[in-house]
C-alpha cells in the first residue's frame, strides 16, 4: 500500500470502488475503524518522518512489522 499525504485540495471527490471518499479532520482518524497497522504509522506521518513500513497479517490479526526511516 501507498499513502500519501495533502495540504491542499481543489475540486470534488467522487466515489471510488472502494467505498465512499470524505475528508475527515486530522483528530478524528484514530476514531475509525482502521487496521492495527494503521495506528502504529499514522504517527509517524504526523511527525513528518518518510518510511518504508511491511506489516504482515494473517487474517485479520497482525503478527509483525518492520519499518525503516528515511532521512
Amino acid at each position: 500500500m501507498f499513502v500519501f499525504t495533502a495540504n491542499e485540495f481543489s475540486g470534488e471527490l467522487i466515489d471510488s470502488p472502494e467505498g465512499r471518499l470524505e475528508w475527515i479532520p486530522d483528530e478524528k482518524v484514530l476514531d475509525l475503524n482502521l487496521w492495527k497497522s494503521d495506528h502504529i504509522f499514522m504517527p509517524w506521518i504526523k511527525e513528518d518522518k518518510f518510511f518504508s513500513a511491511k506489516f504482515e497479517y494473517e487474517g485479520d490479526k497482525m503478527r509483525r512489522y518492520d519499518v525503516v526511516f528515511h532521512p
